[in-house]
């Protein structure tokens, strides 16, 4: 009869040393999954803010912007790059070096846009690993059309046409 006692007493310290060993393992790894979600909220919020301080470096925008909105936009740029060495991919920083390397020695239109295109699909690669899409396939739509001739403000992170007169806002 001990020897069966004994036996249950075994069971049941078995079996509640699992279920701790259980809860404590879920504990852990629901944290951490957490962790990695918050983690990635604000990578993407950080990707954010680069990308839109990239505008600064598309000559379509600048030429229509006063010089002080376009040296905020790439001093936002600069500071984003230092943050990138915190978060970003080694990808993702290479290609922004080559994208300023290829606006700081003013190489033509078709570099830097390539250096662009290369850095967006970099970003690409970091939320979705597995993506097929490449430099070739990006294509940058051009948010400002010819007929527009600097008719634009950028607000909001969004670029808006200007309302004509007597237009509502």
């Amino acid at each position: 009869m001990n020897r069966i006692l004994d036996g249950i007493k075994f069971l049941i310290a078995t079996g509640f040393l699992a279920a701790v060993f259980v809860a404590i393992f879920q504990h852990y790894s629901t944290e951490s999954a957490k962790q990695a979600e918050f983690e990635r909220i604000k990578k993407e919020e950080s990707y954010k803010k680069l990308l839109y301080s990239l505008r600064g470096f598309y000559p379509e925008i600048v030429g229509c912007m006063k010089p002080n909105d376009i040296n905020k936009l790439r001093l936002d740029f600069s500071i984003q790059m230092d943050y990138c060495m915190l978060y970003c991919s080694d990808e993702v920083v290479q290609a922004t070096n080559e994208l300023m390397i290829a606006v700081s020695n003013k190489q033509d239109s078709d570099t830097q846009t390539a250096a662009r295109n290369k850095l967006m699909i970099a970003i690409r690669d970091e939320f979705l690993p597995n993506s097929q899409i490449s430099e070739k396939d990006y294509i940058a739509l051009n948010p400002i059309n010819e007929s527009m001739a600097c008719d634009f403000t950028l607000h909001n992170n969004q670029i808006h046409p200007t309302p004509k007169s007597g237009e509502a806002d």
